[in-house]
């Protein structure tokens, strides 16, 4: 008998506009091995120009030992603040061109143990919503998954300043395939970096707006 599609989701606030955020995001095939090395080996588009029916394939690194490391804490779903805090270090120290990715690294071999790959098709790209839905086309977590969908939107903070980001997949398990919670980790671990970059550098943020940011982060 075939498994009913389900469904996790979780959303999270990000300081950066969602202009911004969209804009990176769109570029992931090129940011993802600089802002997490060792965790991402490459990123790269097989087919298309990053639009609607492009596949994107990302092979995965082995990171670094993450035994001492959670990216949650145990009484709370949020961000632990040991990781936030390493998070609001880096930023602070850094000489405004690169962002360093410690704290991503000291987590990134637990949230998704055991992948060397994954390759994925780009569904829908709506840039006036700014949503991104992907399929996964195949992986070795395909082995637990007859279909894996995710999508993301960000859109404006309500009432603020910054961004709101919903994350979700779609999926039809084959067979048992355990707790879910280390992808949601791992796409928390990724947009949490993204927004670090966009602080640290002037790569895809106006430099008039980096000390806004970086303030907004300390604070």
């Amino acid at each position: 008998m075939s498994q009913l599609e389900q469904e996790l989701a979780c959303e999270m606030h990000l300081i950066v506009p969602p202009d911004q955020v969209w804009r990176a995001f769109k570029d992931l095939h090129n940011l993802l091995p600089r802002i997490l090395p060792g965790f991402i080996d490459s990123a790269s588009l097989l087919e298309g120009d990053g639009g609607v029916g492009s596949i994107r394939e990302i092979k995965f690194g082995l990171g670094l030992n993450s035994d001492e490391r959670r990216i949650r804490s145990d009484e709370s779903d949020e961000l632990s603040p040991d990781l936030v805090m390493s998070m609001k270090n880096d930023v602070a120290d850094t000489d405004g061109l690169t962002a360093t990715a410690t704290w991503d690294l000291a987590c990134a071999n637990a949230v998704v143990p055991g992948q060397s790959y994954s390759k994925e098709r780009i569904d829908v790209l709506d840039n006036e919503q700014r949503i991104c839905s992907c399929s996964m086309l195949s992986g070795e977590m395909m082995e637990n998954f007859s279909s894996y969908r995710t999508t993301w939107q960000f859109n404006p903070a309500t009432g603020g300043q910054g961004t709101d980001v919903k994350w979700k997949i779609e999926y039809v398990p084959v067979g048992e395939h355990g707790s879910l919670d280390k992808f949601k980790d791992s796409a928390l671990l990724m947009v949490k970096q993204i927004e670090g970059h966009l602080i640290a550098t002037a790569e895809y943020t106006p430099p008039s707006q980096q000390q806004k940011l970086r303030a907004a982060l300390l604070s």
